[in-house]
């Protein structure tokens, strides 16, 4: 719980940015694997 508006909205923020990183660290994940067990077979 946040009580300054300024704080509010750098915590909606910093809620954003971690959200679009966990998805751009998934699509890299997966892009990595789908690679690594496509040379392997």
């Amino acid at each position: 719980m946040t009580k300054l508006p300024e704080t509010s909205i750098t915590s909606i923020a910093i809620t954003f940015l971690v959200v679009n990183l966990s998805k751009l660290l998934r699509q890299f994940l997966s892009l990595f694997l789908s690679l690594f067990t496509n040379n392997r077979t």
